[in-house]
C-alpha cells in the first residue's frame, strides 16, 4: 500500500478494521509529497518505483492509497506489478456511486492532479451518465494534514472557503478525492449537514473488498516506511492510527 504521505493511512486504517489479520507493508513517499502538485509523468515515475519495490518485497496485492496516483498511474502500476492484483481508490468510489439509486448530483474535492485528470467524470459518464458531478481542486488541505495540524481552526476556515465555491444545493454526496481529506471528515460533514453523504474512498474500497469475499491471511503485522523521515509524519500517523508505529526509511531514487 502506498501514498505520497500520511493520507494513505486512512485507507490502511479502513483495511485494518475490515481485515485485522492482513499483513500490510506501507510506503509513504514523503520525499515527493504532495503528489497533487506534480506532473503526470512524475507521478507515474514515483508510482512505478514504489510498485517495483513492493513487488520485489513480496507483495501479493498492491493498493494505490492515493487519488493522484490512482488517477494518473493506475495503468503504470499494473504494468509494474505484472501478475500481482492492483486496487486503487478511484474506481471503487465510482462503482459505489453508480449503484446508488438516489444519487444523481455529486460534488468532489481533491488535489489539482486528480481534478485535472478528469478521471471521475470520465468513469462516471461511462457507467452512470445520469450522475452530474462538480469538481474542485482544494490543494491547501493535504499539506496541513501532513503537518499534523488537522485540528487547527485553519482547516475549518479552509474547508468552509472551498465548499462556498461549489454549488452543492442539489448534491446528495461529496467525494473526498484525496486520502488525506478523511482526516477532516467530521469538519466536512458538519459544514455540509446530514443530507449530504461524505465519502471516504478508503472506507468504500475496504467495504467493497469485504463484500466481494476477499480475505487476507496473516498475523496483522504493519511495516511502515517513508522515503524521507519527518517527525510530523510519525506524529500524525500515530494520532491517526491510534497507536505507536515503527517507522523505517527507504531510498527508492535509484
Amino acid at each position: 500500500m502506498f501514498d505520497s504521505g500520511v493520507g494513505g493511512l486512512t485507507v490502511l486504517k479502513a483495511f485494518r478494521q475490515a481485515f485485522p489479520t492482513a499483513d500490510i507493508h506501507y510506503v509513504g513517499d514523503t520525499l515527493h509529497m504532495p503528489y497533487g502538485d506534480k506532473s503526470p509523468e512524475n507521478i507515474q515515475d514515483f508510482s512505478r518505483k514504489i510498485a517495483r519495490y513492493l513487488r520485489n518485497s513480496g507483495a501479493e496485492l498492491i493498493v494505490i492509497a492515493c487519488n493522484s496516483a490512482s488517477s494518473w498511474a493506475f495503468e503504470a502500476v499494473c504494468q509494474e506489478a505484472d501478475d500481482i492484483p492492483v486496487l486503487d481508490v478511484v474506481r471503487p468510489v465510482v462503482h459505489y456511486l453508480a449503484q446508488q439509486s438516489d444519487v444523481n448530483w455529486v460534488g468532489l474535492v481533491g488535489t489539482r492532479a486528480t481534478v485535472q485528470s478528469g478521471i471521475y467524470p470520465r468513469l462516471l459518464k461511462a457507467i452512470a451518465p445520469h450522475i452530474h458531478i462538480e469538481t474542485l481542486a482544494t490543494p491547501l488541505l493535504a499539506p496541513l494534514v501532513e503537518e499534523g495540524i488537522q485540528l487547527h481552526d485553519l482547516n475549518r476556515i479552509l474547508v468552509r472557503h472551498y465548499l462556498q465555491q461549489m454549488p452543492l444545493d442539489q448534491a446528495q454526496a461529496l467525494v473526498l478525492a484525496c486520502t488525506h481529506y478523511p482526516v477532516l471528515h467530521d469538519v466536512f460533514q458538519e459544514l455540509l449537514g446530514p443530507q449530504i453523504q461524505v465519502l471516504n474512498p478508503g472506507q468504500v474500497l475496504a467495504n467493497q473488498c469485504k463484500a466481494q469475499g476477499m480475505d487476507f491471511a496473516g498475523t496483522g503485522n504493519l511495516f511502515c516506511e517513508v522515503t524521507e523521515y519527518t517527525p510530523a509524519f510519525e506524529k500524525t500517523a500515530e494520532r491517526l492510527l491510534g497507536y505507536p508505529i515503527s517507522l523505517q526509511t527507504v531510498d527508492l531514487r535509484s
